[in-house]
């Protein structure tokens, strides 16, 4: 199988696989913890509502003053961390997928330069790369992973042309996750225009994010990123990801034993399958080579 400039030799790109390993992450993190709550509410419940919850859940000695309280006391505690462990879910949700796409609006303005000036494969970034000619990205990202996610549907419009039919389907939920989001890194829980009043004298009652929503919002992120990610690697990317990874590789290897081309192939990482083979590699140097 020979290098084709514009065929990724891999089913997803590298920021979508890392994407999905946080996706997964996530999820077993939090399932993790929804068994054993399920666990110990159900035994719990068991006992006297009136009794200390020491009696039935164990803390060390030196903590045992932070657990004072009845057991009924602390049901509505626990209720309140669960609900917080949601809301702090959905921050990581959104912080690994505007990090999705950071990376994969980098790749593909790598990839494609000649969209920031409207003309799609004018020029192909890899001989930018190869002569420190790229143009700035960040500023024009930024726009991607900043600011309502009105704004950023426009931006991505604006430099790529065509948004996917799930993104644009998507803007009310992603829109709420912004705003829940920014409630829990910034006041605590609390929607922020709601909460920066200097005359308030009582907290207000936390967020709330229920299991049923926090699902729904994890399937939503998915479906968005599949369709993103089917646009920009098709699209734009191609077979960038290699001709960038042998522009930084350092081109050290034992030459008694290997040639360039197979220690090349020896760098990626068998997370997306097996590697192509070793004649890929060798038309891919060829080509970074005559860019």
């Amino acid at each position: 199988m020979p290098f084709d400039r514009w065929k990724s030799p891999w089913p997803r790109t590298w920021p979508y696989a890392i994407f999905k390993k946080h996706h997964t992450q996530l999820n077993n993190l939090y399932w993790s913890n929804a068994a054993a709550a399920t666990y110990v509410t159900t035994a719990v419940a068991k006992a006297n509502p009136v009794d200390p919850i020491s009696s039935v859940l164990k803390i060390s000695a030196e903590n045992g003053k932070r657990l004072n309280f009845s057991i009924s006391i602390w049901q509505g505690q626990f209720k309140e961390f669960e609900n917080w462990t949601r809301l702090n879910a959905l921050m990581a949700l959104c912080g690994y997928l505007e990090t999705y796409l950071h990376s994969i609006a980098t790749l593909a303005l790598t990839s494609d330069p000649g969209l920031l000036i409207s003309s799609h494969r004018a020029v192909d970034g890899i001989s930018l790369v190869k002569r420190g000619a790229l143009p700035e990205l960040e500023n024009q990202i930024t726009g991607l992973t900043k600011g309502t996610w009105q704004s950023r549907v426009r931006n991505y419009k604006r430099l790529f042309t065509n948004v996917p039919s799930a993104l644009q389907s998507a803007l009310s939920d992603l829109d709420s996750m912004r705003k829940l989001r920014n409630g829990v890194g910034h006041s605590f829980g609390r929607m922020i225009e709601d909460y920066r009043s200097p005359l308030l004298m009582q907290p207000l009652p936390v967020q709330r994010l229920s299991e049923e929503r926090l699902q729904r919002w994890l399937g939503v992120v998915e479906q968005c990123v599949n369709a993103i990610e089917q646009h920009l690697r098709i699209t734009h990317v191609g077979g960038m990801e290699v001709l960038l990874n042998y522009h930084a590789w350092n081109k050290k290897y034992f030459k008694g034993h290997m040639s360039e081309e197979k220690a090349f192939k020896a760098t990626f990482p068998y997370a997306q399958g097996r590697p192509p083979g070793v004649e890929y590699f060798r038309s891919a140097i060829a080509f970074y080579r005559g860019a």
